[in-house]
């Protein structure tokens, strides 16, 4: 399968569970070979490229998934080093039958993301949530917004009412348990039961990671929220 990348496009890469010693010495590699090495702690649509120690749940390691980039293992640097060029990501991928992966489930996600990604029309992870609501926390909001934009879901969030046309767009809904109840809801968004009565599934915000990592064998049941499908029944 050919490379993502375009020929004379530099490669764009992040790290991510590796100790400070390789990330000083591969983020040094990147640039000696001509491409760009992106150093932050959060997930960036810019990358190309994901280079990691292991598999985790983590917000780079999943948004690469939602977003169809290579993941590879750090034995592609070392093979890149000995080439003195970056080399095709294929064989180095998280996901392939290697002895490094084992291909565990989460091992797999990288490569089956990837894959489906580039076959599919619109090349979007979050096809079946196109537009989605983010009720949560604020120390969890940002980093599950880069997650779902990653995978190409248009969020709003909790502190904006929506207008009739934004709303018919929304499928989902991610609601914490802390913002179940009327003394924690915000005071200027829709409402449970509108929410509910508007068609829009509201599932728990762990459903995002579960998805990412297993696709669509994850059962949609298991995340519903108990409070809106009583609220369902009751209309």
């Amino acid at each position: 399968m050919p490379s993502q990348r375009k020929a004379k496009t530099p490669p764009k890469f992040m790290l991510s569970a590796l100790d400070a010693r390789e990330k000083l010495d591969y983020g040094a590699l990147i640039q000696e070979l001509g491409g760009e090495y992106i150093e932050v702690e959060y997930y960036t649509n810019a990358c190309t490229h994901l280079i990691i120690g292991k598999a985790s749940r983590t917000e780079k390691f999943l948004g690469a998934c939602a977003a169809g980039k290579w993941v590879l293992h750090k034995s592609y640097m070392e093979a890149c080093r000995a080439e003195r060029r970056f080399i095709e990501e294929e064989g180095y991928e998280w996901g392939v039958n290697t002895k490094e992966s084992g291909l565990q489930p989460l091992d797999s996600a990288p490569r089956r993301w990837r894959v489906a990604l580039d076959s599919a029309e619109n090349g979007s992870s979050f096809t079946h949530h196109s537009s989605v609501l983010l009720y949560c926390e604020r120390s969890k909001t940002a980093g599950l917004r880069r997650l779902l934009e990653a995978g190409g879901a248009t969020v709003f969030t909790n502190t904006a009412k929506l207008s009739e046309g934004e709303l018919r767009q929304v499928s989902h809904a991610f609601v914490s348990n802390a913002f179940i109840g009327n003394s924690h809801w915000p005071k200027d968004s829709l409402s449970l039961e509108e929410l509910v009565q508007s068609g829009v599934a509201c599932l728990k915000p762990e459903y995002i990671a579960e998805y990412l990592s297993k696709g669509d064998e994850v059962p949609l049941e298991l995340y519903f929220v108990k409070e809106a499908k009583q609220l369902e029944k009751r209309s």
